[in-house]
């Protein structure tokens, strides 16, 4: 099946830049092994056609909530650049939660079940608050967007949820884009092929040109 040698190899490109035992790396294959043609599994395929039209609806409706970025930094709403920041990561996920304080960012983490968080944070409040919610599984992913890449490498290297310390607004943006395509294609794993292969055609041409220009 075309669709799922894809998917496949858009999982290869991603899996390759994260680091080993990434909850990612997990939900991929499960997703792979789902889709995966195998012995025994002709009686479920008629019930899993009808299954997923539903979800695919439930995440038409509720794309918003899908994927959350929550952005934490002292100086989140009071800088130009951070503005346009705001802006730009807006055309990557559409919603987004801004808090320039620790206590209720953690609070809303904490509290929420619905959403897959992404997380960027400062480098000051990353040391912080990545100890404390790294293991939540609403926490999808955590880029660190700072201006001491090298300070902040030290001790992000212990979290596996940490996808990059950044420090270039473009690199940034570039990143997010990138890794929210393959979360997307995770997330619409559950749907039929026919349906995941534009997606996953899509993802790998993208991954595949990128690599090329390296």
């Amino acid at each position: 099946m075309r669709a799922l040698e894809n998917y496949r190899k858009a999982f290869e490109m991603y899996a390759r830049s994260l680091p080993p035992y990434h909850p990612d790396i997990t939900k991929m294959e499960n997703s792979i092994e789902r889709l995966s043609p195998n012995d025994g599994t002709a009686a479920k395929s008629d019930d899993s056609q009808e299954k997923p039209a539903e979800s695919a609806a439930a995440n038409d409706t509720d794309n918003i909530e899908t994927f959350t970025i929550v952005w934490l930094d002292a100086n989140v709403n009071t800088t130009e650049d951070n503005t346009e920041t705001y802006h730009a990561l807006r055309t990557i996920v559409n919603y987004i939660r801004t808090y320039d304080a620790v206590q209720p960012c953690e609070e809303y983490v904490t509290r929420v079940s619905r959403a897959s968080l992404i997380l960027i944070v400062s480098g000051g409040f990353g040391r912080e608050i990545v100890p404390r919610i790294h293991d939540l599984e609403q926490v999808n992913s955590v880029y660190v967007y700072c201006a001491d890449k090298k300070r902040n490498e030290r001790w992000a290297k212990d979290y596996a949820k940490v996808r990059s310390v950044i420090v270039e607004r473009a690199e940034l943006i570039e990143k997010v884009s990138d890794d929210q395509k393959i979360r997307a294609l995770m997330e619409d794993a559950a749907v039929p092929v026919s349906i995941l292969s534009r997606t996953a055609i899509t993802t790998a041409r993208r991954s595949s040109a990128a690599h090329a220009k390296h």
